[in-house]
């Protein structure tokens, strides 16, 4: 802020006011993140992954390029928690959402939806490249041991693969999609991948 000193109808002067706004703008930022931030795995939560996707939806619809939505429900958390406790169960989220880090391409987005489900959005990525994902984290999943030093314990997870072929579509579109073949796997056993072509309705 600038002042003026005025001493008969002449400035004598100014005096300057500086403000150093660095660490509210930081504080700031940090609440952001927070607020797109899931607070036990670190990935975005269901509101930042909505909005990716609709942004997403509406760059393929424009341009006309392929896009895949991962839904991924992990089949086994309910029996971890119930068996081995809730400080297992959190383990095993982490470790998928450390997996699905360790995988994706800086291009992708990965969200933990709620309980025990996660999204993953492959901007540019056809069938080919989503199922070869999708088996990378069931690899993942099935390699976390949940309990420490017994091999042969891993996770298992349903994942349902939403392909975006046609223009159009919204978000709750290809999250019905994706949500339905995330379903008839987990139905048929489980630890296994579906996918079809995301669909109007």
């Amino acid at each position: 802020m600038l002042a003026s000193l005025s001493e008969a109808d002449a400035v004598g002067g100014s005096v300057v006011s500086l403000v150093d706004v660095t660490d509210r703008r930081a504080l700031e930022l940090d609440l952001r993140r927070r607020a797109d931030r899931d607070a036990l795995t670190g990935l975005y939560n269901r509101s930042a992954f909505e909005r990716e996707l609709e942004r997403e939806l509406g760059l393929a619809s424009r341009y006309r390029t392929p896009c895949a939505m991962l839904l991924l429900d992990v089949d086994s958390l309910k029996v971890v928690n119930d068996v081995h406790g809730h400080l297992a169960g959190d383990a095993l989220l982490r470790a998928v959402a450390l997996a699905l880090r360790r995988r994706l391409r800086q291009t992708d987005f990965a969200g933990r939806l709620g309980g025990d489900e996660f999204g993953v959005l492959l901007p540019q990525a056809d069938e080919t490249a989503a199922r070869t994902v999708a088996s990378e984290i069931l690899e993942a999943a099935r390699a976390h041991e949940i309990t420490a030093g017994t091999p042969g314990t891993g996770a298992t997870v349903s994942v349902g693969i939403a392909l975006v072929k046609i223009p159009g579509l919204r978000t709750t579109d290809v999250f019905r999609s994706a949500d339905e073949a995330m379903y008839r796997g987990k139905n048929t056993g489980g630890d296994r991948i579906v996918v079809v072509d995301a669909t109007l309705r």
